[in-house]
């Protein structure tokens, strides 16, 4: 009988002893998960403290470090620029002066012989952070427009044409006059095409000023 009671009470602590043992570990695994819960949030939470919005709209005064001409770029140059006024969101400065920015050639076109102005159109692309991280930045485009020769060249047409009538009437009267009349206006023609418009060039240390797209978000940790 004692041996009875000794075996049952054996069991009852063995039984006992796993059922602490099951729920120490369980309640050791619910505790470390809650821990793990309470750690992601709190690094969400610290993600989101670090972390500020450019608005959109906002500007960027850059200087050009390059010299940029429609004589000498092709679309898809880039070209650096720094940062001539920090940018600021909520009095807290996120982008410092002289920081370096790259931009590209988006469009140009040179000017044409007998019709046609240059341009030349650009943007920004991305900002080096103090972090050395880049910030990619999607930005408006700025363009510069050439000047026109059309009323210069045709003043040159009309002179040739008058040049040519009149050398035309004195060789051979009247109707030399109508031969070197076209004689002379394809001599004008001639001239014209020999002058283009006015290249664009924006020269090194050149003020520009773009504008965000969409707001961008940094991370300012």
């Amino acid at each position: 009988m004692l041996k009875r009671i000794s075996i049952l009470l054996a069991l009852i602590i063995l039984v006992g002893g796993s059922g602490y043992l099951l729920s120490s570990k369980w309640h050791g695994d619910s505790a470390a998960a809650s821990s793990r819960t309470a750690q992601t949030g709190l690094e969400r939470i610290d993600e989101e403290a670090s972390s500020i919005v450019i608005p959109e709209g906002t500007e960027i005064e850059v200087r050009l470090l390059n010299t940029l001409s429609t004589k000498s770029n092709r679309v898809g140059d880039q070209f650096s620029a720094s940062v001539e006024r920090p940018i600021q969101v909520d009095g807290r400065e996120i982008v410092p002066r002289d920081a370096t920015v790259l931009g590209v050639v988006t469009s140009v076109k040179e000017s044409g012989r007998l019709k046609g102005r240059s341009y030349i159109s650009l943007r920004l692309q991305s900002i080096q952070l103090r972090s050395g991280k880049k910030l990619e930045v999607a930005t408006n485009s700025v363009s510069r427009l050439g000047t026109s020769n059309r009323n210069r060249n045709l003043a040159l047409m009309g002179g040739g044409a008058g040049v040519g009538a009149g050398i035309g009437a004195i060789a051979a009267g009247g109707k030399g006059l109508a031969i070197g009349g076209p004689v002379g206006f394809g001599a004008g023609l001639a001239t014209k095409a020999l002058i283009r418009g006015h290249e664009v060039t924006i020269p090194s240390e050149t003020l520009l000023h773009f504008k965000l797209k969409e707001p961008k978000n940094v991370n300012v940790s």
